[in-house]
């Protein structure tokens, strides 16, 4: 009987330990774990009407089911352009899963871009809303003008750098590697 009983303390004395080391074991992975970010982001919070500007979705992890707001006040001229990066650096991991659409304004008037969502594992994250603020477009006038037409030149030269072929559910952006060409020069698409 003695050995028995010694058997039987001997296991709850191993669930005991086997109970506390998955505590730990949980504790220390959530420590070193990296906390999920969902973030948006946008190359202008003031625009003219009629301008372009870049509206990027961003998480630090592996995301899924991505859900975009509504761009009801805005005109959506390309996306969502997705892309993904993973690096190891020292050992450590980092991965980042952006979408990317450009928008136009539209009409006058301070807009609100509602949160976009996407799930990591089972959790659901919501992004950070944006105010975009849409003004008259500025009249011309001395020293402003040259800026302005520069702005407006550059971005209309990135929608025509832009080609975007659809391919089932997947999107090729091609970009040219250079603006300028010379005899028997190359130029990557």
């Amino acid at each position: 009987m003695t050995i028995l009983k010694l058997h039987m303390q001997t296991q709850r004395n191993m669930k005991f330990i086997a109970g506390w080391l998955i505590c730990i074991l949980a504790f220390v992975q959530h420590s070193f774990a990296q906390d999920e970010k969902f973030t948006a982001t946008t190359t202008a919070s003031s625009v003219a009407n009629g301008d372009q500007f870049q509206v990027t979705f961003s998480v630090n992890a592996n995301g899924r089911n991505f859900k975009a707001p509504t761009f009801s006040d805005f005109n959506v001229l390309m996306g969502p352009s997705q892309s993904s990066s993973i690096q190891f650096i020292n050992g450590s991991m980092s991965q980042k899963l952006s979408f990317t659409y450009i928008l136009q304004a539209a009409k006058e008037g301070s807009f609100k871009i509602e949160p976009a969502e996407i799930y990591v594992g089972n959790k659901k994250l919501l992004s950070n809303p944006l105010t975009i603020t849409v003004t008259k477009g500025a009249p011309s006038s001395g020293g402003t003008q040259g800026q302005q037409r520069q702005g407006q030149q550059r971005q209309g030269q990135v929608a025509k750098e832009i080609r975007l072929k659809a391919v089932g559910n997947m999107f090729l952006l091609k970009q040219a590697s250079t603006r300028v060409l010379f005899t028997s020069a190359k130029a990557l698409l």
